[in-house]
């Protein structure tokens, strides 16, 4: 009766707090930290066993053992191990000659988790690609996410074109 004497119907003051129940509800969500994932264990991870697998794999040239255990790592889970599988697929790349996949790989890679690895090894494949200008970058890039200068800069490799 209260609000029908003022002239305000009872389903408009329904939707109203209708309405602002949304809406701070919707501001809570928005306010809250996204869950990051955790960094993975120190030691002998899965990750650490792939690239060792990988570099024997190398060694003696077979590029689809390596191949595929940098694939059972990225299948694995996790915007890191993902990460780390397409920095594998770069360095496979590198090694089997093809600048271009690699460099993508490992731009890939850095999009997902920044690692100066991943932004080295794109360094490499751009410069190997006769991209100077893009391997400078990413090497700003690499310095930025914690590569020490001094290693790039005796790189027998990308040293010469540091800044």
């Amino acid at each position: 009766l209260y609000t029908l004497r003022f002239g305000v119907q009872p389903f408009m003051l329904l939707w109203l707090g209708l309405f602002t129940f949304q809406n701070v509800a919707r501001a809570r969500a928005a306010a809250a930290p996204a869950p990051a994932e955790p960094p993975p264990p120190v030691g002998q991870s899965d990750v650490e066993k792939a690239i060792e697998d990988t570099r024997a794999a190398l060694q003696r040239r077979d590029y689809e053992s390596a191949l595929a255990t940098a694939a059972k790592l990225e299948n694995a889970g996790g915007a890191f191990r993902q990460a780390a599988a397409l920095r594998l697929r770069a360095g496979i790349e590198l090694s089997r000659g093809d600048n271009e996949a690699a460099a993508v790989f490992a731009g890939q890679s850095f999009s997902l988790w920044q690692t100066a690895d991943a932004a080295v090894v794109a360094a490499r494949a751009n410069l190997r690609s006769g991209q100077e200008d893009r391997a400078r970058n990413w090497l700003r890039r690499a310095l930025e996410a914690g590569a020490p200068i001094s290693a790039v800069r005796s790189d027998p490799e990308l040293g010469g074109i540091t800044t």
